[in-house]
């Protein structure tokens, strides 16, 4: 009885996401003039999407119209066409699964390509139809959403330790380069809500999107892959050769509380990391100078008798401490307190409480970015 009234109440939400579509589809052109009321609409819409998505069973509707209810004026017209992409696939499920990959360039330039078309072949129809190249049209694309446009994609090393190699061609970006708040990311596909959530919790940074042309998009990414994989193909699977991958390495959590030690210890140990624990500054300096093997320090940035801050600074100061990464857990979201854990010499910092997915990612991203815990 339960499954037949799930079933029945998920049909009648997606008639309503049907009125929900045409509903941001009117807002489209005062979003793109920057019509407050039209992005006041929207974000209203993104409201309503955050809160009943889960509720009926669709937790990617929950998760865009977070996206479209938080966004700045600037990312509007490109998230809500994001949105407007995952809410045709939850409003009419039998649509063929390519059906609203590309539909997006109507809004952007004027052309809406075939349903059915990929989007290489949705990008080379939208440039023909308009008699332009695809670099042209990345170029009037880049413009409709604010974005910037097509140029050399030369990604840096720090950029692709931030997002594993194996996404890469998954979620068909390539990082280009970051700053420790901004990832600069190549895409063909600039509304990709669910690609622009994973990138952003995968590197712990805000995605800024450079628009390119598949084709060349998918050439730099086999020539990325290729070169770190020699000679292996995107999306091909990669069978290690050579020795195996060192076990992970140790990893210090300082925090006074031991509940919140014990829970981020249980999501490091979980995914094969051996954890040693400190309740304060003093105990975790003793440790990390009796254990040079340690990786990376999860510091708490609220603890008695040494603060974050300081253990920090003493971490960085001690014997082996440059080579260490170190990720601070604040409850506090005021930027001047991110500007003085990075001053102080934090690779890293996540707010409290901790979300494990997140926990676990910028834990990931930190040790590729700095190398910690490699040798």
């Amino acid at each position: 009885m339960a499954k037949v009234e799930r079933e029945s109440l998920q049909a009648w939400y997606r008639t309503a996401m049907r009125r929900r579509v045409a509903e941001l589809e009117a807002l489209r052109a005062g979003v793109a003039r920057c019509d407050p009321a039209a992005g006041a609409e929207a974000r209203m819409a993104g409201h309503a999407l955050r809160g009943s998505g889960g509720t009926f069973g669709f937790p990617a509707l929950s998760e865009v119209g977070a996206i479209l209810e938080d966004a700045p004026q600037e990312n509007l017209a490109r998230v809500l066409e994001g949105v407007l992409q995952v809410l045709r696939n939850v409003a009419w499920p039998d649509a063929p699964a390519s059906g609203w990959a590309c539909s997006w360039l109507g809004a952007a330039v004027g052309v809406s390509p075939s349903a059915a078309e990929t989007p290489e072949e949705a990008w080379e129809s939208a440039a023909r139809a308009l008699g332009i190249t695809q670099n042209d049209l990345a170029e009037q694309i880049a413009r409709h959403f604010g974005l910037a446009g097509p140029e050399a994609l030369r990604p840096t090393a720090g950029a692709l330790r931030l997002v594993p190699e194996a996404l890469l061609a998954e979620l068909h970006v390539l990082p280009l380069d970051e700053d420790g708040r901004t990832i600069r990311v190549a895409t063909a596909d600039p509304v990709d809500l669910h690609t622009e959530a994973e990138i952003r919790r995968l590197s712990g940074r805000t995605p800024a999107f450079v628009v390119v042309p598949p084709a060349r998009l998918r050439a730099a990414l086999d020539e990325t892959i290729g070169r770190a994989g020699k000679g292996r193909r995107a999306g091909v699977p990669w069978e290690p050769s050579g020795p195996p991958a060192p076990p992970p390495c140790p990893i210090l959590i300082v925090d006074d509380d031991p509940t919140a030690r014990l829970v981020a210890k249980a999501v490091l140990e979980r995914k094969g990391y051996p954890v040693l624990e400190a309740p304060g500054g003093a105990e975790a300096l003793a440790l990390f100078a009796h254990n040079p093997g340690i990786g990376l320090a999860v510091v708490d940035l609220e603890m008695p008798l040494m603060d974050g801050h300081e253990l920090v600074r003493r971490l960085r100061a001690a014997p082996g401490g440059t080579a260490l990464a170190i990720v601070v857990l604040t409850g506090t979201q005021d930027p001047s307190v991110e500007a003085a854990l990075i001053e102080a010499g934090a690779d890293d910092y996540l707010e409290k409480p901790l979300d494990p997915r997140l926990f676990l990612a910028r834990v990931s991203a930190t040790l590729r970015r700095t190398g910690a815990g490699a040798g």
